[in-house]
C-alpha cells in the first residue's frame, strides 16, 4: 500500500520514472499484510498508472532521441504522427478513467467509484439532511450532517470510518481493530485510551448535531471493551482509492 501511494504522488509530480518503480514494487509485493494489501481496484489502477508511466517515459526518451539526431545530423526517421497519436490517445483515455475512478464512495448499500468532482458536489449539495457525510479529501477531512459541517482530524476520520464500515451491534470491535497511537506495529491501544477516543469522537460529532453513533457493547466473562456503530443515521464516506482498505 505504501508504494502505491508513493507512486501516485510521484505520478502527480510528473516524475514518471520514480512512479513506475513504486507501482512495480506495489504489484510484486506479497505477504500477509491484511488491510494494507492492495484490493482489486487498487491493483487495476496500479497497472494502469504503470502503463502510462512507461509510455510517458518512452515519449520523453523519443523526444530526446529526435533532439540529438537533429543536433548531430544523424540519419533517423521518427515515427509518423498518426502512430504517435495512438500513444497519446491511450495515455489520455487511461488518465480520464483514473480521474473518473479516483475516489470511492461507501454507503450502507456498498461502495462505488467516483471522481473528485462528484465528491465535492456530494459534500456541498447532498439533499438528505439526515445522512452523515465523511469526506477524506486530499487536503483535509470534513464531516457534514444536516446544515452543519466541520473539519475533523485525520485520526478521528479513520476511527469513524472503521466504526461505520467495520462494526455493528452484532459485530462490536475491540481496540485491536485500530491503528496503534504510537505507530509501532504490535503496540496495541490500551482500553482506557480506546474509551477516551470513542468519547472524543462522539463529542466531536455532536458539535454538528449528529446523534450519538458509537455505543458500548455488553461485556461478559471478562471480555475486553468493545464499541460499535449503532446505525442511528445512514452515512456516506468518500476517500481516494489509495486510502480504501475496506
Amino acid at each position: 500500500m505504501a508504494h502505491y501511494r508513493l507512486g501516485f504522488l510521484a505520478y502527480k509530480q510528473q516524475n514518471y520514472k520514480r512512479a513506475s518503480l513504486h507501482f512495480d514494487t506495489a504489484l510484486v509485493s506479497t505477504g500477509d499484510f491484511g488491510k494494507y494489501n492492495l484490493n482489486s481496484q487498487q491493483r487495476f489502477q496500479t497497472n494502469m498508472y504503470l502503463v502510462n508511466a512507461f509510455l510517458l517515459q518512452a515519449e520523453a526518451a523519443r523526444k530526446q532521441m529526435i533532439k540529438i539526431a537533429d543536433e548531430e545530423a544523424m540519419d533517423y526517421e521518427p515515427l509518423a504522427a498518426y502512430k504517435m497519436s495512438q500513444l497519446y490517445d491511450l495515455v489520455a483515455n487511461n488518465d480520464a478513467y483514473l480521474q473518473a475512478h479516483a475516489f470511492v464512495k461507501h454507503t450502507p448499500d456498498g461502495k462505488t467509484a467516483c471522481s473528485k468532482d462528484h465528491c465535492e458536489k456530494t459534500f456541498d449539495s447532498f439533499d438528505n439532511d439526515l445522512t452523515l457525510i465523511l469526506y477524506i479529501s486530499d487536503h483535509e477531512c470534513k464531516v457534514k450532517f444536516s446544515d452543519e459541517s466541520d473539519t475533523i482530524p485525520i485520526s478521528q476520520a479513520k476511527d469513524l470510518k472503521t466504526f461505520l464500515l467495520g462494526s455493528s451491534v452484532d459485530r462490536p470491535v475491540e481496540a485491536s481493530a485500530f491503528d496503534s497511537p504510537t505507530g509501532i506495529p504490535g503496540d496495541e491501544m490500551k482500553e482506557d485510551t480506546y474509551s477516551q477516543r470513542v468519547r472524543r469522537l462522539n463529542r466531536k460529532l455532536s458539535q454538528i448535531e449528529v446523534p450519538k453513533l458509537i455505543d458500548s457493547a455488553e461485556r461478559n466473562n471478562g471480555q475486553r471493551r468493545r464499541y460499535y456503530y449503532n446505525g442511528q443515521v445512514p452515512y456516506i464516506i468518500m476517500e481516494r482509492v489509495a486510502e480504501d482498505n475496506a
